[in-house]
């Protein structure tokens, strides 16, 4: 429970996001905010999954789901990777600073911070604030890509925010013992 709440405090729906600032001809209205919101695919897994739950998979349909999800990582790391460059504008470097410094070094302190002042503990309490301080998610910059959201942007928080998790991870894992 409290990875959850901790996860709704630190990441804004995506769906969301993606419905408001979004590529569109005009203005969003909150009903085609819903609209999107519900026609997104992962919003309907998530209902399907909900409403199958009780029924047992075939083997065949698990032994497929299981082969297309296995594909799912790596097609998304490669899209992400061929919009990544190493050549940013001063304006996309200033906003890729904020923006990881924000999610691998602010989140995860301040989730510190407050768990700490709430006398919050336990494993439940360290992976979620260990979760905060994560980087970009593949399949979210994918979908912002595709969203048109800054392309150039994006791709550098997922490529470079995953090399420099390598080195804050760790540091964030010492301060959780």
């Amino acid at each position: 429970m409290i990875n959850w709440a901790l996860s709704w405090l630190w990441q804004p729906n995506g769906s969301l996001i993606l419905a408001l600032y979004g590529t569109g001809k005009s203005k969003p209205t909150v009903g085609k905010i819903v609209k999107k919101v519900i026609s997104f695919p992962p919003f309907i897994a998530l209902v399907l999954a909900f409403i199958l739950k009780a029924f047992p998979y075939p083997p065949v349909a698990v032994s497929l789901l299981e082969i297309l999800a296995s594909t799912l990582v790596p097609l998304v790391m490669i899209a992400v990777g061929f919009q990544l460059t190493l050549r940013l504008s001063r304006e996309v470097t200033s906003q890729l600073f904020v923006g990881l410094s924000i999610k691998l070094v602010a989140a995860p302190v301040a989730a510190l911070f407050l768990c700490k002042i709430a006398g919050l503990e336990g494993e439940a309490v360290q992976v979620s604030i260990f979760e905060a301080g994560m980087p970009p998610m593949v399949s979210a910059g994918a979908l912002a890509i595709l969203a048109n959201l800054s392309p150039a942007l994006t791709a550098a928080l997922v490529g470079i925010g995953i090399v420099l998790s390598f080195a804050t991870l760790p540091i964030l894992y010492q301060m959780l013992l």
